[in-house]
């Protein structure tokens, strides 16, 4: 080997492994493979099949030269040509002159016009199961392809199984984790809608009772117990839906304090039936932020009424503070109660979809979408609590240019 030649192949080596370490498509991946490949070998055009565990045969999944778009759609047989030779060998194959090898299958070249003349063909073979096979066509020079060339596909093919055998991996992890959670989202969905059950069903039963007993005044009563739990389920359902809806907010210059007043006002009088306090400490200065109005009102709104549940009907203080970190170029609210905080063996869970402290009062759904909704808006949101003296949410948000 020519000392330009090994550089060659060493450089078309990093290269590949440069891309290996910094990409997760493998589509793109296989394609600077095979496109090493036919660099490193000099070869005319190149292709990539993989093998169909349940069909038996092998697929093209890259083919690189001028008719290789022509080929992608034809499947290869084991046994079936030089590469289906391969696959079922499990041993590379060197070909002087295709049309003189007993296995060539000339398919190919009728169907796209191509004159192969030589040809090197390299199983991938990972844990002793067949991946596929790479496959070379024509060094340019006129030349066969030699041992030198063999060895340099089979480094390349070693790496393109690597990758498809990871990728593959990747994805069926990537389905269990997902199976995993969507049997999470079932379990805690049905924990809540069971919760409305019982609200309804106590509604209902009180609502028969009434009329039975001609009684108006129960009726009207408990109407309150069936509009609780049709809100219950109303709300639950949207909070689902917008959980699991991927969205791009709307983005527009908001004054972060003229939102929060807004909120303060909604809710200042439901929060003085309570006997909870709230205290505005809101930055003397403007705070503009590029941000999803009705969005990020729904998250500080979701906020205070949790606070408003922390504390309960014992009274209490709930704190709305605003801020500039201009350090970081940052808008930051806090919402503070003085209820019982969160026991740290819950506080690493609370953003976790279904997760409640609240047992039957909760859906567990109010913090995941917050956190949510804040994170479409590049934003963060973090919480500090100590049971026995309170908690506190902060959300940051960049500041408007």
């Amino acid at each position: 080997m020519t000392e330009k030649n090994h550089t060659k192949k060493l450089d078309a080596l990093k290269r590949v492994d440069i891309f290996m370490s910094s990409t997760t498509d493998l589509e793109e991946l296989l394609k600077q493979i095979m496109e090493a490949s036919q660099d490193v070998t000099n070869a005319e055009a190149s292709s990539l099949a993989l093998y169909d565990e349940i069909a038996g045969d092998l697929y093209f999944e890259i083919a690189l030269g001028e008719k290789g778009s022509e080929i992608k759609a034809s499947r290869i047989s084991l046994g079936d040509g030089i590469m289906g030779t391969a696959a079922s060998s499990g041993k590379s194959i060197i070909v002087a002159n295709a049309y003189e090898d007993t296995h060539f299958a000339k398919w190919a070249d009728q169907k796209t016009g191509f004159k192969t003349r030589s040809i090197l063909a390299v199983p991938m073979i990972r844990r002793g199961r067949l991946i596929g096979v790479i496959e070379t066509l024509n060094r340019r020079d006129q030349k066969s392809f030699d041992e030198e060339d063999k060895s340099i596909l089979e480094l390349l093919a070693h790496q393109a199984g690597i990758a498809i055998e990871n990728a593959r991996l990747y994805t069926d992890n990537l389905r269990k984790e997902r199976l995993a959670s969507l049997g999470q989202g079932v379990s805690g969905a049905a924990h809540c809608i069971k919760n409305v059950i019982n609200i309804l069903s106590m509604g209902q039963a009180a609502v028969e009772l009434g009329l039975e007993q001609n009684n108006i005044d129960l009726v009207e009563k408990s109407w309150g117990h069936l509009k609780l739990g049709v809100d219950r389920v109303t709300d639950l359902v949207m909070d689902m839906l917008a959980f699991s809806k991927d969205r791009t907010p709307e983005l527009q210059p908001i004054g972060l304090n003229s939102l929060t007043s807004e909120i303060i006002m909604m809710v200042t009088n439901g929060l003085d039936e309570k006997g909870i306090t709230l205290i505005a400490e809101l930055h003397k200065g403007i705070i503009k932020i590029n941000a999803d109005s009705s969005g990020l009102n729904r998250c500080i709104m979701n906020l205070v009424s949790n606070a408003s549940d922390a504390i309960g009907n014992n009274g209490g203080t709930i704190t709305v503070q605003t801020r500039i970190i201009e350090h970081i170029n940052m808008a930051e609210i806090t919402i503070k109660d003085t209820g019982p905080g969160i026991p740290p063996e819950s506080l690493s869970k609370i953003f976790e979809i279904f997760y409640s402290t609240k047992g039957a009062a909760g859906t567990g759904i109010g913090l995941a979408l917050t956190k949510k909704i804040i994170e479409e808006q590049t934003g963060t949101i973090s919480v500090d609590s100590e049971p026995g003296k309170g908690t506190a949410f902060t959300i940051q948000l960049p500041l408007l240019d």
